[in-house]
């Protein structure tokens, strides 16, 4: 068992709580956040999740972008 993890979040898990927040009245407009959550999605190239997102959101889909994840993944 590496120790080095132990404690960590998971970086799905902080994408979670990022769109959690998002979801919140307070936080829903909130440019930062979205930003971190856009950014972490590329990243891991989670082309499901991003679509799952934009449709939760209203976000307008990037088709482009989702393919060039989806390709990744």
């Amino acid at each position: 068992m590496e120790l080095s993890a132990e404690g960590k979040t998971p970086e799905y898990m902080e994408l979670a709580g990022i769109k959690f927040k998002l979801s919140l009245p307070q936080f829903k407009d909130d440019p930062q956040l979205k930003e971190q959550l856009m950014q972490g999605i590329k990243v891991g190239h989670m082309a499901p999740y991003y679509k799952e997102v934009c449709a939760d959101f209203g976000w307008k889909f990037d088709q482009k972008l989702f393919d060039e994840m989806a390709k990744e993944n």
